[in-house]
């Protein structure tokens, strides 16, 4: 199996870092983001991937290059790597369809976006995704943190109760409800979706039909903990929390 990475954002929420430096290549308790997500898919199983690349892509390629050693408990792994490239962003499901070539002879592959850092069981989602037989499944969160203060009020306006940034499922019951986390199982036939195109976005052009088929699974994982890379407050805040080891802490980060 394979995992398809995105490489190619632009990052200009997190300018001035991104002026010179790919997204996926910035610093995380030292190492680039994007190798955290390739170790922890390694840690999974997943020793073949799929870089794809545009902006800055020689950062991404001259650090990976065509394969890589890992050091697990009591072994060394070789991980291996490819590289579907342009020269500009084609949207996340045109990255998909840029990669088509290296991923269509697989049954299942994954699909990771490059500026999301996560502690997902990926073997125990697979296992979920096959067992439901869903074209797509992503883990799902129901702790979603709010980064607002939330008062609860009567119908005249008084305010009954205030909650300092909650889990919204503190303040409500919503049975079936989940946070979106971008790391999904994808199996091969959703590569003949016309969505599945440049210029297309995978959340907004592809899931909805696959959903209307009945075809899309939420995996969900006790104490799963998903941080978005996304601007220069959520970046500091993921350093630290890295650096101290409360990733768990943050929670949702997105």
């Amino acid at each position: 199996m394979k995992a398809l990475i995105l490489a190619s954002g632009k990052g200009e929420r997190l300018r001035p870092l991104t002026e010179t430096t790919n997204k996926g290549m910035l610093l995380v308790a030292g190492k680039p983001v994007l190798e955290h997500i390739v170790e922890n898919c390694i840690r999974h199983g997943i020793i073949d991937f799929v870089f794809a690349v545009g902006i800055k892509k020689e950062q991404v390629k001259d650090y990976f290059r065509d394969s890589k050693s890992y050091e697990l408990p009591g072994r060394t792994v070789r991980a291996y790597f490819a590289y579907a490239e342009s020269d500009r962003i084609e949207n996340t499901a045109g990255e998909i369809a840029k990669a088509r070539q290296f991923l269509a002879s697989e049954q299942d592959f994954l699909f990771h976006y490059g500026d999301a850092l996560t502690n997902l069981d990926i073997a125990a989602c697979f296992a979920f995704h096959k067992k439901t037989g869903a074209a797509i499944t992503s883990p799902g969160m129901k702790e979603v943190y709010t980064e607002s203060g939330i008062y609860v009020c009567a119908g005249d306006g008084k305010v009954k109760s205030f909650h300092e940034k909650p889990f919204v499922n503190d303040l409500a019951e919503m049975p079936g409800i989940f946070s979106n986390v971008p790391v999904y199982w994808i199996n091969g036939s959703v590569l003949e979706s016309p969505n599945v195109a440049f210029g297309k976005d995978f959340n907004a052009d592809v899931v909805p039909g696959f959903v209307a088929q009945g075809k899309v699974s939420v995996y969900y994982q006790k104490g799963l903990w998903h941080l978005d890379v996304g601007d220069l407050k959520k970046y500091r805040a993921i350093c630290e929390a890295f650096e101290s080891g409360h990733q768990a802490q943050l929670r949702k980060l997105a």
